[in-house]
């Protein structure tokens, strides 16, 4: 079985190392090409040292979702695989995506985006990423199954394998959209047209995440910016969501809250007091897990905590943004209208 891995291009310092994982991929039946989309850097990339087939789709455009398409259109396979170009895969990846493809071709495939890497700066954003209190997902966690069904927020861009029937029938990645969407507005549509999304262990990735802590907060920041600007167009991609409809809760009772500290401020106090024990007590309690490693303990605990605060103001200015320019936004929904009546 062939397969056409696609790498939306635009970082030139690490795109040498995911291909090298690439050119030690192994194993019987194991054919495939390369594409590259992405800016005018990839004219100087070197192809001649790899054992596998090289194509470089110069493209301009930022949007990734619009370099994936182009990926997808030029593919010259029927297995269609997607993944970042800061991503280094295991040696036997792409082997484990042909077996499975294989025999369920109507599958999307994944697995967890974790970051190995030993420095501390980078096992502390890791541990902050896994703690089931900041996002929670399944595919940045350790599986402790071979494979785990998973929905729509699970299933990444960055590795993701599905056969070219599927990728069309969804109708490839959203470019209308903010790019924030491309990967799980794409895994909504496959949910709702009846496709079986799975997490695999044996297709965790090394991807690499932003050094902890002002890169990293900086970074959640930024990403739950886009998530509360994209919420008012796409509330159904986000409605299992709990830390997002958290938030919302939260603004519903704000005003109450200040009502009641002018009112009985006394009691209020006990009672933000026992809050924030109990939060205290919940953010030890998720950190248990490093608790082997007493200065990533005592640093993950506070990571959390400000992630919260960043995610938190993110996503609130973010959804600000988002509801004064939602009617400026038409043809996003005229967009998302089209690709809904695949379901429809």
């Amino acid at each position: 079985m062939k397969c056409s891995i696609i790498i939306p291009c635009s970082r030139q310092e690490t795109l040498p190392i995911c291909l090298a994982s690439l050119n030690r991929q192994t194993g019987p039946c194991v054919d495939f090409e390369v594409i590259l989309a992405g800016p005018r850097f990839l004219n100087d990339v070197s192809i001649q040292k790899y054992s596998f087939p090289i194509h470089r789709i110069v493209c301009d455009e930022n949007h990734p979702g619009i370099r994936r398409n182009l990926g997808a259109k030029s593919a010259k396979s029927d297995v269609l695989c997607f993944i970042d170009d800061d991503v280094c895969l295991p040696d036997l990846w792409l082997k484990k995506v042909v077996e499975i493809l294989g025999r369920n071709r109507s599958f999307i495939i994944s697995g967890p985006s974790r970051d190995r890497r030993k420095d501390f700066k980078y096992k502390l954003a890791n541990a902050i990423q896994e703690n089931f209190l900041t996002e929670g997902l399944l595919a940045h966690r350790e599986l402790g199954s071979k494979r785990i069904a998973a929905d729509h927020h699970n299933i990444h861009s960055c590795n993701m394998a599905m056969g070219r029937e599927v990728f069309e029938k969804v109708g490839g990645f959203n470019v209308t959209a903010d790019y924030f969407m491309d990967d799980v507005e794409f895994g909504y549509i496959a949910r709702r047209l009846g496709y079986d999304m799975y997490l695999y262990r044996e297709l965790e990735v090394q991807h690499d995440l932003r050094p902890a802590p002002v890169k990293y907060l900086v970074y959640k920041f930024l990403t739950r910016f886009h998530i509360g600007k994209n919420f008012p167009l796409f509330p159904e991609c986000y409605s299992g969501v709990f830390q997002i409809w958290f938030i919302l809760l939260s603004y519903a009772i704000f005003v109450p809250v200040v009502y009641l500290i002018f009112k009985i401020p006394h009691t209020l106090f006990l009672a933000l007091v026992f809050i924030a024990i109990a939060y205290f007590v919940l953010l030890v309690v998720s950190s248990l897990k490093r608790v082997r490693e007493p200065l990533l303990f005592l640093c993950v605990i506070p990571g959390v905590f400000l992630t919260h605060l960043f995610s938190y103001l993110g996503f609130t200015l973010g959804l600000l943004a988002g509801l004064l320019n939602y009617f400026g936004q038409s043809k996003v929904l005229k967009n998302k209208e089209i690709r809904y009546k695949a379901f429809a």
